[in-house]
């Protein structure tokens, strides 16, 4: 995905465009080069288990700061999860969406494709999280 410079000079007046599904492959590039073109950035990240969403963050930046040789800007970063109502934020972090995101980038799916239960991914992730 190509930015213009139209596109980056309209979003630095503008609020933050909420991005999903950016510690996946396409996903990671995404948040490299929206970064680099200066555009004010939310991500909402699923955590794991054993890693909380602003690790995760912090894996992927750090991949982009040892290629880069320098770090990028780091963007807010909201645990939430797609597949859940009001996108499993709290009342609090959806308040914050509300007054500073403007727009949204849904890049978030699940890799798989063929699954026989509608309530599990992939149906969760690229069917009712869209």
């Amino acid at each position: 995905m190509a930015v213009t410079p139209t596109e980056v000079s309209i979003s630095r007046m503008s609020k933050h465009l909420l991005l999903t599904g950016c510690t996946g492959l396409l996903g990671q590039y995404l948040l490299r080069d929206l970064l680099l073109e200066g555009m004010p950035l939310a991500v909402l990240i699923r955590s794991r288990k054993d890693e909380p969403a602003a690790e995760r963050l912090d894996q992927v930046l750090g991949y982009w700061k040892g290629e880069l040789g320098r770090p990028l800007p780091r963007p807010v970063c909201l645990e939430g999860d797609i597949t859940l109502p009001n996108l499993g934020l709290s009342a609090t972090d959806r308040a914050w969406v509300g007054r500073h995101c403007g727009s949204v980038l849904h890049n978030a799916a699940s890799l798989t494709f063929v699954g026989k239960d509608r309530t599990q991914d992939p149906w969760l992730s690229n069917l009712t999280g869209t």
